[in-house]
């Protein structure tokens, strides 16, 4: 989003060292065409080291990772068609499988292309 911030208000972006796409032409031209995905992040928030979503118009997965002394990765996902305030989480559920997966194998290339995710260093071992 940052990209495509500054593209609206007429900024050069340094390219090489922030992620994201500048779309602000095809939003000034109202020619949006969206992407399958949207993807965010989030650092050290209260229940893991660190978060990654995978949105698409019908459905949204986040991955949570504690760390390395933190509590197992788990997923939630959540079929935004039914279930808009994200209530019902369906993850574990078959009839979203194929979905899950989807939004899963998205998220991994995401993270494999952007090498978005960075481990915590080790502290000492006791």
């Amino acid at each position: 989003m940052f990209p495509t911030v500054l593209g609206l208000a007429g900024a050069e972006w340094p390219s090489s060292r922030v992620a994201g796409k500048d779309r602000s032409a095809a939003i000034l031209s109202g020619a949006v065409d969206g992407e399958q995905y949207v993807f965010a992040e989030n650092h050290d928030v209260p229940c893991a080291h660190y978060t990654a979503m995978a949105r698409s118009k019908t459905h949204k997965l986040v991955l949570y990772l504690g760390g390395r002394e933190g509590p197992a990765p788990f997923y939630e996902f959540y079929d935004l068609r039914g279930d808009p305030c994200e209530l019902d989480n369906v993850i574990d559920s078959p009839a979203h499988a194929d979905a899950a997966r989807e939004h899963k194998q998205a998220l991994c290339q995401w993270m494999t292309a952007t090498r978005r995710y960075i481990p915590p260093a080790r502290g000492p071992s006791h």
